[in-house]
């Protein structure tokens, strides 16, 4: 699944949130809300 391995790439540091967003398309607030859900 795609969103686990970018969330595999931002624990290890590699990007920061604002590259994981891009990269995956989305805005930084969904990311920060879809890391939130995970936890």
């Amino acid at each position: 699944m795609k969103s686990v391995q970018v969330l595999g790439t931002l624990l290890q540091g590699n990007m920061t949130m604002q590259q994981v967003a891009d990269k995956v398309g989305i805005s930084r607030m969904t990311l920060h809300r879809k890391l939130k859900d995970a936890n």
